[in-house]
C-alpha cells in the first residue's frame, strides 16, 4: 500500500507535465493575427550592417579569421558593399567581390553547372538582377530584394556559405565572395 501512494502522485505529476507541454506547443503554434504581408521578406527586421551576422564558431569557422575586426570577414560588412555595387550597376566592384569562374545553374538538382569568366559574368549581370528569387507568391526580382534588404536577413549564414534569394556567397580564404546564382532558365545561360 505504501508503494501505491508514491506511484499516484508521480503519475499525477507526469500527466500534469504532459498537459503543460502540450498546452505550450499548442499556444506557440497558434496564429497571432499576423497577415501574410507581415511575414514577407521585406518586413523582416534586419541587423545593424556594422555588426557581425553571427558570433558562433560555426559562422566564423573558429579559425584565425574568427577574430578579424576589419569587417571583410563578416558577411554583414560584405553584404553592404555588394548591395551598393549591385544597385549602382558597378560591374568592376562586383567583379572584385566575385569568385571566378562564376557559376550558375537552373533551379533543379539535375540542371548543369555553367561556368562564366569575367566577361560572361558582366554579360549575365542584368539577368541575375532581374531573376525572381521565388520568396513570395507575387513576382519580384533580385534587384528588389537587394533594395529592401539593407542588411542581410538573419540566419542566412551557415558555416562558410550564405544564400540570399537566388544568390549564393562563399567564404574563401577568409573573404566573402559572390560564388554562384540560380537562374530559372538554364537553357539560355
Amino acid at each position: 500500500m505504501l508503494q501505491r501512494s508514491f506511484a499516484q502522485p508521480r503519475s499525477h505529476h507526469f500527466r500534469l507535465a504532459q498537459c503543460l507541454v502540450l498546452a505550450t506547443l499548442v499556444w506557440s503554434g497558434c496564429d497571432r493575427g499576423e497577415d501574410d504581408e507581415s511575414r514577407s521578406p521585406s518586413s523582416i527586421t534586419l541587423a545593424d550592417p556594422s555588426a557581425p551576422v553571427a558570433h558562433s564558431t560555426a559562422e566564423t569557422g573558429g579559425g584565425p579569421d574568427a577574430q578579424a575586426t576589419d569587417g571583410v570577414h563578416h558577411f554583414g560588412a560584405f553584404w553592404v558593399e555588394f548591395r551598393r555595387a549591385a544597385l549602382d550597376g558597378n560591374s568592376a566592384a562586383l567583379l572584385s567581390m566575385t569568385e571566378l569562374p562564376f557559376h550558375t545553374r537552373g533551379p533543379l538538382d539535375e540542371d548543369p553547372l555553367v561556368e562564366h569568366d569575367s566577361a560572361a559574368f558582366v554579360a549575365i549581370l542584368p539577368r541575375l538582377l532581374a531573376a525572381d528569387p521565388g520568396l513570395s507568391a507575387r513576382p519580384s526580382t533580385m534587384r528588389r530584394l537587394l533594395e529592401a534588404a539593407v542588411t542581410p536577413p538573419a540566419g542566412i549564414v551557415e558555416l562558410d556559405e550564405a544564400r540570399v534569394g537566388d544568390f549564393v556567397f562563399a567564404r574563401r580564404g577568409g573573404r566573402w565572395r559572390f560564388a554562384r546564382a540560380y537562374l530559372s532558365d538554364p537553357l539560355h545561360q
